[in-house]
């Protein structure tokens, strides 16, 4: 599971992202949006997104997180 450079599913800015073995998930870290996963689904439609419905996405799972875990950013965030 190596670290790759590439840019963030949200905010379209530098990130690293990896992508767990076994899992539909990617895993970003970005400096503006924080650390996160998103589900394929969500990574597989991002790009007909605008910018503002991916942030309220991001803090839609941010929201429902349990303490102490990554946000999950999934279809079902999309506002």
């Amino acid at each position: 599971m190596a670290r790759a450079k590439t840019s963030c599913v949200i905010c379209r800015k530098p990130a690293t992202a990896k992508k767990p073995a076994f899992e539909d998930t990617m895993h970003f870290d970005c400096r503006e949006c924080g650390e996160f996963q998103v589900s394929g689904t969500f990574m597989s439609n991002a790009r007909k997104l605008s910018a503002t419905v991916r942030r309220q996405a991001l803090q839609r799972a941010i929201t429902r997180a349990q303490y102490g875990t990554l946000p999950m950013v999934t279809t079902y965030d999309v506002p």
